[in-house]
């Protein structure tokens, strides 16, 4: 058994929690996520599903998940990195990842933000479909 929770951050509460077989697919536990709009979700890479992330999208919810590492992408166009950043931000670029609705191929334009950790030594890759906020921001 999995136990799926959402935590609102300003009340500091589980709302939801719903519980599933452990062999279901974690990512089918966001279709259950009601959010108002300018909303902003994290989550883990393991609850990847494109055709929720183009719903978050188009709801005005903004999310931000780290990039599987197998994920298939297209280059888009690469930001600048500001030179007073005091992060460890190495890229900031959009890409455009592609999925099936109704049968038909779409493209859903995303941020992905590479980012090294010195503590662990790892280099993260964060995608989001917030371009308004800083890179560090999002991380």
């Amino acid at each position: 058994m999995k136990a799926h929770v959402m935590i609102n951050a300003q009340e500091n509460m589980p709302n939801p929690v719903i519980y599933s077989v452990a062999a279901r697919q974690d990512k089918n536990f966001l279709q259950h996520i009601n959010l108002p709009k300018s909303s902003i979700i994290v989550f883990d890479r393991a609850y990847n599903d494109y055709k929720q992330y183009a719903r978050f999208t188009s709801d005005k919810i903004s999310f931000v998940t780290r990039q599987k590492k197998n994920a298939v992408f297209e280059q888009g166009e690469t930001f600048e990195i500001p030179d007073k950043t005091n992060s460890d931000v190495q890229k900031d670029e959009e890409i455009f990842l592609s999925y099936k609705e109704n049968g038909e191929e779409k493209k859903l334009k995303v941020r992905r933000i590479t980012y090294h950790d010195k503590n662990s030594d790892k280099t993260l890759v964060f995608i989001t479909n917030n371009f308004e906020l800083k890179a560090e921001t999002m991380l």
